[in-house]
């Protein structure tokens, strides 16, 4: 489904290509604006790339926005490429760099939304940049991370706000995973990522977190339980109840409302936005 997602958004930011710089192979681009080397790249720039070129080219030195402003990317981490990639006395083949994977850190993608251990994202894509072939050749062996927003087919995906510690404030409800079950068949309680939709969407249910699939399921139920409660900051009431649902190995733990479908989130002790903003 997220592959879906991400091919609605790549078709969306073709529309707008003839509106915008237009990066060129090496993802350099053109335009009055002065473009920002991979070496300037620090975590927390932020980029309008809002043609589909641009967002998937493999490198960007495309001008830098505020993060206060509508962008489209937003650098999360920059970090020094693996050593067989860094020995290249030429940069690798597109073909190769575009199956490369685990260059962009996890852990770093956490800390930098603010999330703990209760907090899961969703709703994101990860996209590497690399240095063009000039960088390259001068040196330069790190790589920027951005993150984009998966958005509905048909809308680019952007924002206004950084993504810095997004999790932390109370119109995080874009980047948490909820479920909307409404038309999706599930068998004896199986979990199935059709289901699956951002909590700033109507949904039944969100995601707080994962239980022991070795557990018994009294047991499941009863460390779900205390988990929601963790989650929203008080004991459940109806209609809300927390529920776990498994597959391929993995239990998960939602609270779910049976009174009909909600919008946003549950998750208690968040910042209001207009606190920080």
């Amino acid at each position: 489904m997220r592959r879906a997602v991400l091919l609605a958004v790549l078709a969306a930011l073709a529309l707008l290509a003839g509106a915008c710089a237009v990066p060129v192979a090496d993802g350099s681009a053109t335009g009055a604006q002065p473009a920002t080397p991979t070496a300037d790249v620090v975590p927390g720039t932020c980029k309008a790339l809002t043609t589909a070129e641009g967002m998937t080219a493999l490198s960007d030195v495309s001008p830098a926005v505020p993060c206060s402003r509508q962008h489209t990317a937003e650098a999360y981490a920059v970090v020094d490429l693996p050593a067989d990639l860094a020995a290249r006395a030429q940069r690798p083949s597109p073909e190769e760099l575009r199956l490369r994977t685990g260059v962009c850190p996890v852990d770093g993608l956490r800390d930098y939304l603010g999330a703990d251990d209760l907090d899961s994202h969703w709703g994101l894509n990860v996209f590497t940049k690399y240095p063009t072939r000039t960088e390259w050749a001068d040196g330069l062996r790190r790589a920027a991370c951005y993150l984009v927003l998966d958005r509905a087919p048909g809308t680019v995906p952007f924002r206004g706000s950084t993504l810095r510690g997004a999790l932390r404030l109370d119109d995080s409800a874009e980047l948490r995973l909820c479920r909307d079950d409404r038309g999706v068949v599930l068998y004896r309680g199986q979990d199935s990522s059709r289901a699956y939709v951002t909590c700033d969407r109507e949904h039944s249910g969100e995601l707080v977190g994962h239980v022991g699939a070795s557990l018994a399921t009294a047991d499941q139920r009863d460390a779900c339980r205390r988990l929601a409660e963790r989650y929203v900051g008080e004991p459940l009431r109806a209609p809300w109840s927390a529920v776990v649902r498994s597959a391929d190995g993995d239990s998960s733990c939602w609270a779910e409302h049976a009174g009909g479908p909600v919008r946003g989130t549950v998750r208690a002790g968040l910042v209001p936005w207009k606190a920080v903003s």
